[in-house]
């Protein structure tokens, strides 16, 4: 499917890329993004590289990806922009570049976000929260990187055990670590976490509580995935 020839698709690059926001920010930066071909991912990566040709914005993306086919296919406008620099790579490994410089911003997008995943591959859900987490923050602390995002999810919250109607970030609700399904909350939760020890031990400012309460994820069928999660604007530099 080519996202490209889809105009609602393009209306909505368009427009987040005609935003008045702080795009001086990116400007002559760098960015390492995981997850790269996954619906948030590839999002941002079409915007950017899109606000590069719109206003010369000369952001350079270093995308992360398991499948480097899989990417082609994806970012087939942008195959000859040399802004768009991808690396076949699976963050559950450990990751090490010595042809990269210093990288402005790093972005760890990459995680299983669907119930099928959560059961047919219940450690790789895990691990990717949790040791590819940790292998993208030593990253960003080898690279000097300005800021660091992790992605995590408003079920780190939990169940509502009935005392709130609603709640803020401060709530901690039910988990039950007994099921299958928790490793997707739990490993968020424990991801978190890590942000926060990397800030106080590394010294690296990190963006942790990137969540769904914030961002306006939605779940929105497509023709190539059973169920995937959407995003509606936010900006994390």
């Amino acid at each position: 499917m080519n996202l490209y020839a889809n105009d609602l698709y393009m209306e909505d690059i368009y427009y987040v890329a005609g935003l008045d926001i702080f795009w001086d920010k990116l400007r002559d930066k760098s960015i390492m993004l995981s997850g790269a071909t996954g619906l948030i991912g590839s999002f941002l990566v079409d915007v950017i590289l899109e606000k590069n040709c719109l206003d010369g914005l000369n952001c350079t993306i270093y995308a992360l990806g398991r499948d480097e086919e899989k990417a082609k296919a994806r970012f087939s406008k942008f195959a000859k922009d040399s802004h768009l620099i991808f690396i076949p790579y699976d963050v559950k490994q450990p990751f090490m570049k010595e042809d990269i410089g210093m990288i402005d911003y790093v972005l760890h997008l990459a995680s299983n976000t669907h119930p099928i995943q959560y059961s047919t591959d219940p450690i790789g859900t895990i691990t990717t929260n949790i040791i590819g987490l940790q292998n993208m923050l030593d990253f960003a602390v080898a690279h000097n990187a300005t800021r660091f995002a992790f992605a995590s999810s408003n079920e780190i919250y939990g169940e509502n055990r009935g005392d709130v109607e609603f709640f803020d970030e401060s709530y901690c609700g039910f988990i039950n670590s007994n099921t299958m399904r928790a490793g997707y909350p739990e490993s968020k939760r424990c991801g978190e976490a890590l942000c926060q020890a990397y800030k106080a031990q590394k010294c690296l400012q990190t963006v942790d509580k990137v969540r769904g309460s914030r961002l306006g994820f939605f779940y929105i069928k497509d023709p190539e995935s059973p169920l995937f999660s959407g995003l509606s604007g936010s900006f994390l530099v």
